[in-house]
């Protein structure tokens, strides 16, 4: 070690340790200067965000042309054609029939994506027929319908109180079609935890998190932004002038209802073929002053929706990025799209097998058994067959890792192509 290696390494040891007995807040920064911290401000007194970070307005924004082309995109390049597997033929089967027969996950993937990426959770009522777990997704928009998630000493649900409206109103088949009407009530109805299959979709502290809700502000102003377009092409049209009198018929005196119906008649002129002005009236096109470039600002907003939905805008514009640049946003296997996508398939996973196939193998006294859910690979890129995950969660919920031999056995619905001299 030479003698800037060792000046080097005392720096970072002085920078990271602390005095003795010192004490330590986690979060709270300071400049050690009364003078600066005094004048210094906050972001959220000084400039706030302006729309309020409720569901109703994540679910608002989610129908923005761009936002939800964006989901959309998301929602059927994540969901992909999937295999279920399991640790065993007999629940192999028995997975991919119920899925046959009663879950139809690839719909229930769509949805999840959808709403997980709008709302941040989704609450389903796990309910049983004929022994089989089934799911019924309960209803939550933080208005009419609440969720409130109640839990224990260690941090773990304790139950679920839904508030409801149920129909109370009649719905017979004798009633004619005019008199069939919901006649709603407010109700609440308590879960226990192995009753609700709750999906967090980028869980922090506990919470799902609303991937729409780091756009709803560039959403806002572009929506402002937008409805000025109308507006400004109509003032960049030429703008008529009236002039009332001349030479030959100087100082025409003009009732308020003359001038009411000159004005009438002058406005929207481009609209009309032919204007007529009695004599001593006179018109002329003033040309209109500098308009602003709204579209540019526009885009500015534009660009912060891709940024916050973490959608390359290479996708959707082709003057965004040069060629070789949008390949590495998209196709990239360590920092493209394809992680994004990924992650969306493994949170799909996570949900169904740590609780869906869960309960249907205990049922059908597999209880040693597991199944999880595996997609098709995203641009032919193939996970490394020694390091497959398969999520044994009745206990702890660890990824165990399994064998190269394992993997080739009931893990690996796809094989890599074959190449020469080497086994696939």
């Amino acid at each position: 070690m030479n003698f800037f290696q060792r000046i080097s390494k005392a720096g970072r040891v002085l920078l990271n340790s602390h005095p003795e007995n010192s004490i330590y807040e986690p979060s709270v920064y300071t400049y050690g200067d009364s003078f600066f911290d005094n004048k210094m401000v906050d972001l959220s007194d000084t400039v706030p965000y302006v729309v309020r970070p409720t569901l109703h307005n994540f679910r608002f924004a989610s129908h923005d042309p761009q936002v939800r082309g964006i989901l959309i995109d998301n929602v059927t390049k994540s969901n992909t054609n999937y295999t279920i597997k399991a640790t065993s033929d007999k629940a192999e089967n028995l997975l991919r029939e119920y899925d046959r027969k009663y879950w139809n996950l690839s719909n229930q993937f769509d949805n999840d994506l959808m709403n997980g990426m709008i709302d941040g959770d989704i609450f389903y009522q796990i309910y049983y027929k004929d022994n089989i777990p089934l799911l019924y997704q309960l209803a939550y928009d933080g208005i009419k319908y609440k969720i409130k998630v109640v839990f224990d000493d260690y941090g773990k649900p304790r139950f679920y109180k839904h508030l409801t409206e149920k129909n109370v109103g009649s719905t017979a088949k004798s009633k004619k079609y005019d008199e069939l009407e919901n006649t709603l009530e407010e109700g609440e109805v308590t879960f226990n935890p192995e009753e609700i299959m709750h999906c967090k979709y980028m869980e922090q502290n506990t919470r799902g998190t609303s991937l729409v809700s780091f756009v709803i502000e560039p959403v806002y102003y572009k929506r402002i932004l937008k409805r000025q377009l109308p507006l400004t092409a109509f003032k960049a049209s030429n703008l008529l002038k009236v002039i009332v009198g001349n030479n030959v018929k100087p100082g025409m005196e003009l009732t308020k209802k003359d001038s009411d119906g000159i004005a009438k008649e002058a406005t929207d002129y481009h609209k009309k073929g032919v204007v007529q002005f009695p004599f001593g009236i006179d018109a002329e096109l003033l040309n209109a002053g500098a308009l602003p470039d709204i579209p540019s600002y526009i885009d500015s907003f534009e660009k912060d929706i891709y940024k916050g939905l973490s959608a390359p805008e290479v996708i959707f514009s082709s003057e965004s990025s040069n060629r070789s640049t949008g390949q590495v946003q998209m196709d990239s296997p360590l920092t493209g799209r394809v992680l994004f996508l990924q992650y969306n398939q493994e949170w799909l996973d996570s949900n169904y097998s740590r609780t869906l196939f869960r309960q249907a193998l205990d049922l059908a006294d597999m209880e040693d058994e597991r199944g999880w859910i595996v997609f098709d690979p995203l641009k032919n890129f193939y996970p490394e067959p020694n390091k497959i995950d398969v999520y044994d969660n009745r206990d702890t919920g660890i990824p165990n890792q399994q064998t190269n031999n394992n993997y080739n056995d009931y893990n690996n619905p796809y094989k890599p192509p074959k190449k020469e001299g080497i086994k696939a």
